[in-house]
């Protein structure tokens, strides 16, 4: 009797530990689901640059156990383009080919796989910046409203088996999982810490050093000594702006686009001046070259003068001598 009674508690503890198991397992969202089309809430979360966010509702598909949802990001923080993703990354792969359209300011990727609904990781890389530039986001995708397959409830009743042992009250100390429920109201007050001016500051800087990269590249082979003091000044411009609390991100950072558009005009400016202002030394050799033609000319036309005038004489001379010969020979006749 002894040994039955061992054998029944080691039964019971067995059986309470594979409940406990099955229990705590986290849920294998893609097979829980019925299959079909629905449309669902989702949020872009606090993640990113806040720059854009997530249309709302979005539709997920449901196929044979895969995940499958439209996420469209729309700026609004401005009204000049739609996000310029070029492509999104899931743990499930990379999509790629996104639809825009900047007259609606969104940015398209269909049927992207996720592996779960509810919180899920996602990464995008845009090219706004002049060059590659990958963002984070945890997106939340609510599954409230997508009906569960009841082909997983039955799993329960195996718990009722083993009411014949009372002593079972030795083993509540699993039920101490529950308080894993307090963890997550513990993190709430904890995004209060994170004011959304100390986020579009970070934001700032990291738009800051994109663009102060993106001047490094505005410098061209054969750029004067004064085109590279544009750039350089341009960039301790930037380094020298500091986000301002009482102006926007978008407003922070029309101030360095301000200053990439005067580097760009001033660059160009001082690049057609130096387009047409001449080599050191040109202008020197030109007007030498100038003053000897000069010079020369008018030694030339000096020597010729003086040369034309001493031929006169030589023939008024020849001329002189013949006649007074001639008039001593009729003398002497």
């Amino acid at each position: 009797m002894k040994y039955v009674k061992r054998a029944l508690c080691v039964l019971l503890a067995a059986v309470t530990l594979m409940a406990a198991a099955v229990f705590a397992a986290p849920r294998a969202y893609a097979a829980d689901y019925e299959d079909g089309t629905y449309e669902v809430s989702i949020d872009l979360g606090s993640s990113g640059m806040n720059h854009n966010t997530l249309v709302t509702p979005t539709t997920v598909y449901i196929e044979g156990g895969n995940i499958y949802i439209d996420l469209v990001f729309k700026r609004v923080k401005s009204t000049d383009h739609a996000p310029q993703y070029t492509q999104v990354t899931t743990a499930c792969g990379t999509y790629t080919n996104p639809v825009i359209d900047d007259g609606a300011l969104i940015c398209s990727f269909y049927r992207v796989q996720v592996p779960s609904l509810g919180s899920v990781e996602i990464s995008t890389t845009t090219e706004a910046m002049s060059q590659p530039y990958e963002v984070s986001y945890t997106i939340f995708i609510n599954d409230s409203g997508i009906p569960v397959k009841q082909a997983q409830q039955p799993s329960t009743p195996s718990t009722p088996s083993t009411p014949s042992t009372p002593s079972t009250p030795s083993t509540p100390s699993a039920p101490s999982t529950p308080s894993t429920p307090g963890n997550p109201g513990s993190t709430e007050p904890a995004t209060p810490d994170t004011p959304a001016e100390a986020k579009d500051s970070a934001a700032f800087e990291e738009y800051k050093t994109a663009q102060k990269e993106a001047i490094a590249k505005l410098a061209q082979d054969g750029d004067s000594e004064a085109a590279g003091k544009l750039i350089e000044e341009a960039g301790k411009a930037i380094d020298a702006l500091t986000y301002d609390e009482s102006k926007s991100l978008e407003e922070n950072e029309k101030a360095v686009v301000d200053l990439l558009t005067k580097l760009e005009a001033d660059l160009a400016a001082q690049r057609q001046k130096d387009s047409k202002t001449p080599a050191p030394g040109s202008d020197k050799k030109n007007d030498i070259s100038k003053d000897n033609d000069v010079t020369t000319t008018g030694t030339t036309e000096k020597k010729l003068s003086v040369g034309a005038i001493i031929g006169i004489v030589a023939g008024v001379a020849v001329v002189a001598a013949g006649a007074y010969v001639l008039l001593c020979k009729n003398k002497k006749k």
